[in-house]
């Protein structure tokens, strides 16, 4: 079961509708009609819906204690959330719901790679309504340089509802990998660079078994239902670190070089701003916003000076 009801919401909502109906039973006299065991069925009820309110606080407050102490232990960094990774990732679980936010992060280095492990909340509701809480635990390994979405995934109802959402199911030459692993990405080309044999080879141990797995942006991600805590994190982030080692060099050469085109399509753009999206407090905190975003080309003027030109933005890389 994928989604679970706020404590808060279950709490009020049986509070408030049990102490409605005892007080009007107690004005009505039910007691005498019907005796004492309908306010005892409420009383339980509004002990029941305390109860899970203080499990749930009680098992959010102990895994944030876990991470927190792993990160001491370990000499990681904890922070009670971050805003680091929302705004970078746009597949799935990051493109659900409202309010996200992602909580109880450690951050630190394994097997020489930049790693964090993290809890993404979202809430979904119609409109202001929030009708309930989604939890993910999401670790995650940085790569070097952005690159294309590859989804693999477990061959299970999780694999189908990803290919439902977009993106082509792609099979390879191993019939024992495409036996295990679904993989999906909108570029097959790119799936193919980056799943090759040795890459099959080490998502077929056993440690791989039941990951979700994603190629995204600047990072390989895991993904799963619900927080977890620190207890499995070296297998998973085991798992991350090779996949990501064994990303071809020649895959990374060719996302570097379009990260260093952007980056300089970028330094560009902003040296030919207008002075008025340089200066502090003049609508802007002083940085470039990105405003009338065009790439600039160079081409001389009249006079012999270079003047920057718009011309059409190039698809993007990611």
């Amino acid at each position: 079961m994928h989604y679970r009801y706020p404590p808060s919401r279950i709490f009020a909502g049986v509070a408030g509708t049990g102490g409605a109906i005892g007080w009007f039973g107690l004005q009505m006299d039910w007691m005498y009609i019907v005796g004492w065991w309908p306010f005892a069925i409420i009383g339980g009820l509004l002990l029941l819906a305390g109860g899970y309110w203080m499990w749930d606080a009680f098992a959010q407050e102990r895994h944030h204690n876990a991470m927190a102490k792993f990160a001491r232990v370990n000499k990681w960094e904890f922070s009670f959330e971050t805003p680091q990774y929302r705004r970078v990732f746009r597949s799935y679980p990051f493109d659900r719901g409202m309010n996200q936010r992602d909580v109880a992060c450690i951050s630190g280095t394994y097997n020489g790679r930049r790693c964090s492990s993290f809890t993404h909340e979202y809430e979904i509701g119609a409109g202001d309504e929030k009708k309930r809480t989604d939890r993910w635990q999401i670790t995650l390994v940085e790569l070097d340089y952005p690159l294309k979405t590859v989804d693999i995934l477990p061959d299970d109802t999780l694999a189908k509802l990803v290919k439902s959402i977009g993106g082509q199911d792609i099979d390879f030459e191993s019939s024992d990998f495409n036996k295990k692993w679904r993989v999906v990405a909108r570029d097959p080309k790119f799936a193919h660079d980056i799943v090759h044999p040795r890459m099959m080879e080490r998502l077929l141990r056993s440690d791989a078994e039941g990951m979700a797995i994603r190629v995204e942006g600047p990072a390989v991600i895991s993904w799963r239902w619900q927080r977890r805590g620190p207890a499995d994190l070296a297998r998973r982030l085991g798992v991350l670190t090779s996949i990501a080692k064994l990303i071809p060099e020649f895959v990374l050469r060719e996302f570097e070089y379009e990260h260093r085109k952007l980056e300089e399509a970028a330094r560009k753009r902003e040296e030919n701003a207008p002075d008025w999206a340089n200066t502090p407090y003049a609508l802007t905190s002083g940085k470039y916003t990105g405003i009338g975003a065009e790439d600039y080309a160079e081409e001389p003027a009249n006079d012999g000076e270079a003047k920057p030109v718009p011309r059409d933005n190039e698809d993007r890389a990611w």
